[in-house]
């Protein structure tokens, strides 16, 4: 395929070893390709030839969000006694993650300019980072090694996640004196919170919270409880299956916290996760959310294209202008996802019903929370309709364009307007699809002018319906039909 923007190909490590893979497909299943970076280097001791220490294993940058990632895998000796492995596994796979992620945060609060994707130090890391006033870090470490030990220690009685206690603070991990093997709590507490993934509880939260909001909101609100409380559970998913049941009036989702518990204690009930993950309430969020896939294709699609350079119109080729317009699609959250991924299929079918039409079927869909709007529009290519497809994708870009200052005459609020044109691939054997995106923050009185003309032409020409308006709702756990 033609390289068209040489200025946007972006080369990234894949992982240095098959954990550090397995760790870069979760993440970039779950942040997408755009914000998840493995294996990043740093030119500690400047030279001609590049001399790039490593990093971190993985590193995300989502909008103010940063998470750093460092993955060890340590076996878990059997053979010896439990304190003793114990102190060894904690030491090899959780502080030495720890060291990682501490040097990979100082480094980019104080160095944000000197990131590298390779080890010669040639190519730069494409993303502006958030500046150090604004950015807040998330501390993963992920710490391979210990499950089937772990397992057998509290005789079957756990997935072989490792408890949390935040009792355990610091160095109270690997002292020989009232060591408590397989706990872990606050591994640094003087420096910041730590997220501790194991084998098991790692899969899990990838797999379930799978969107960057998704799993930031948790990341958030995990560590404001756990820097307050005393925390006790059997495992991270306990802990997670609580997060996950509880959502209030706003639908977020949240720890609650017991009234009556003393001394600023909570504890997670044991096998809150089994009962979560096997609930009727659950199967049916997992068959629902099957179609919300179809907006983390059309994301990652435009991603391939764009860190490839192929991408067959850009109105501009900065990476960064262009990462903060398509954030805007990946910072919806996945029972969104669905809400959407449906409006556009749902607009798809009704063109599928409509022959030798050059008008498009539309739906204007707005957040007055965030202020955000998208335009969905589809229109399919008809050679009758239509002199040549290069006219064709011309004209599917400049009405996606006058649709989104339409919309911003309706909603003079929006801060964000997206807009998402798709072809349905009925006649040609390709599909295409077009992304706009209107920045409503710039907005002039010159802008206001020219979308009044717009309005005005759409009328006359049939393109834009009667306004009406109807708020939809979406249940992230369905309600089983009667």
């Amino acid at each position: 395929m033609k390289v068209n923007y040489p200025e946007t190909i972006i080369e990234k490590s894949t992982g240095l070893n098959e954990s550090e893979e397995y760790l870069n497909k979760l993440c970039t299943k779950t942040f997408l390709s755009l914000w998840s970076y493995a294996n990043l280097f740093r030119d500690k001791h400047k030279r001609d030839t590049g001399d790039g220490k490593e990093l971190c294993d993985l590193l995300v940058v989502f909008g103010n969000h940063i998470l750093i990632f460092s993955l060890k895998l340590c076996e878990f000796n059997q053979t010896k006694d439990v304190s003793t492995s114990w102190i060894r596994w904690y030491k090899g796979a959780v502080k030495e993650s720890t060291r990682q992620i501490f040097g990979a945060e100082r480094w980019i609060k104080n160095h944000s300019d000197r990131i590298f994707l390779d080890k010669q130090c040639t190519k730069r890391f494409p993303l502006n980072l958030p500046n150090s006033e604004d950015v807040i870090i998330h501390r993963i470490a992920v710490a391979f090694g210990a499950t089937e030990a772990c397992k057998n220690y509290f005789n079957d009685r756990s997935l072989g996640s490792l408890k949390i206690d935040t009792t355990i603070r610091g160095d109270m991990h690997f002292t020989t004196k009232n060591v408590s093997p397989f706990n872990v709590g606050h591994v640094e507490p003087d420096c910041g919170y730590v997220h501790v993934l194991d084998d098991k509880t790692l899969d899990i939260l990838m797999d379930t919270l799978d969107t960057a909001p998704d799993f930031i909101d948790y990341l958030s609100k995990k560590e404001a409880l756990f820097l307050q409380n005393e925390i006790k559970a059997m495992g991270e998913e306990d802990v997670l299956a609580t997060f996950l049941t509880h959502i209030n009036s706003s639908n977020e989702r949240y720890f609650p916290l017991d009234e009556n518990a003393s001394n600023n204690i909570v504890e997670f009930r044991k096998g809150n996760w089994n009962d979560f993950n096997n609930s009727p309430e659950r199967m049916r969020q997992i068959e629902a959310n099957k179609i919300s896939y179809y907006w983390d294709g059309l994301i990652e699609t435009h991603n391939r294209y764009f860190t490839t350079g192929t991408l067959g119109y850009m109105s501009s080729s900065d990476v960064n202008e262009t990462e903060q317009s398509i954030r805007i699609m990946a910072s919806e959250n996945r029972t969104i996802r669905r809400l959407f991924s449906e409006s556009i299929i749902e607009l798809k079918n009704k063109v599928k019903n409509k022959t030798n039409d050059y008008k498009p079927e539309y739906r204007f869909s707005y957040n007055p929370q965030c202020k955000t709007g998208y335009v969905f529009m589809v229109l399919e290519y008809n050679e009758e309709c239509f002199e040549s497809y290069e006219f064709y994708r011309e004209y599917k870009k400049n009405l996606l364009n006058i649709y989104l200052h339409s919309m911003k005459l309706r909603y003079p609020d929006s801060k964000w307007l997206f807009g998402i044109g798709i072809e349905t691939n009925i006649v040609r054997g390709g599909t295409s699809e077009d992304f706009a995106y209107l920045d409503g923050s710039t907005w002039t009185k010159e802008n206001e002018s020219v979308a009044i003309e717009y309005e005005r032409s759409l009328i006359k020409n049939g393109f834009i319906r009667k306004r009406t308006e109807r708020i939809v709702g979406v249940d992230e756990y369905p309600i089983k039909s009667p």
